[in-house]
């Protein structure tokens, strides 16, 4: 989907691009949820002489990237947890000691 384009259509549904022998391209994908959760896979159609080559999948090392979409207030988490790539990928419930004094203000 581009800039929102609310069909769900692809960009490359009807554009293909082209490279010469040994060129390489990088191509800056960007998932955003207004809410909710999914998760994803990109399928790529390697085409070769006009006609498709092979099917590459691009994911994140065997495993579906995955984006959610904030909640509209606190009250419509049932829990808050802390963690991921800056706690070397381990996730638990935050404790006292997580937080800076003056996080909750009175």
């Amino acid at each position: 989907m581009v800039d929102d384009d609310p069909t769900g259509e692809g960009y490359f549904t009807d554009e293909t691009y082209y490279l010469e022998q040994d060129e390489e391209v990088v191509f800056e994908m960007h998932a955003n949820r207004s809410g909710g959760y999914c998760d994803f896979r990109i399928e790529v159609d390697v085409l070769a002489g006009g006609s498709r080559r092979s099917t590459e999948i691009i994911d994140n090392e065997g495993e579906p990237f995955w984006v959610s979409g904030l909640a509209t207030g606190w009250d419509d988490y049932d829990a808050s947890y802390i963690g991921g790539v800056a706690s070397g990928g381990d996730w638990r419930r935050p404790g006292p000691d997580d937080f800076f004094p003056g996080d909750f203000a009175d």
